[in-house]
């Protein structure tokens, strides 16, 4: 048998999405008990270490998908440090691996866009515009 293409073809159970569901859930309730803002300030603060805005871009990726509150100064800041990571329109070398891909840029963008509090993002599935 052949591994799944992508890893949400995983996703085959209702047991296994209810677990998912359960985890999101679990984890937005610990985001907005105030971890979330702590995880922000955290990386806002090593911002400028390798990597830190990228850091950043990947906390409020990981809050938009549990569906977490994200305080109006903090979205900011992600929607202002998108322009400053660098994007790979196609694959790059391990080495050489910084940023966003193209799309995956696109589909960030779009997520700032249409992101509403209390509903959990999902990255793999085809926007809905």
């Amino acid at each position: 048998m052949w591994p799944p293409r992508y890893p949400h073809e995983r996703l085959i159970s209702e047991q296994h999405a209810c677990m998912l569901n359960d985890a999101v859930l679990y984890n937005r309730e610990r985001l907005d008990s105030g971890l979330g803002d702590e995880l922000f300030e955290n990386f806002r603060n090593k911002e400028y270490e390798e990597q830190g805005q990228y850091r950043i871009i990947l906390a409020g990726a990981l809050m938009m998908r549990t569906g977490a509150k994200i305080k109006a100064s903090h979205f900011q800041h992600l929607r202002d440090l998108v322009p400053k990571i660098p994007c790979q329109p196609g694959s790059a070398l391990p080495f050489a691996d910084l940023g966003f891909r193209g799309p995956g840029k696109a589909q960030f963008l779009a997520a700032l866009d249409n992101y509403q509090p209390g509903t959990p993002r999902d990255f793999y599935e085809p926007r809905q515009d």
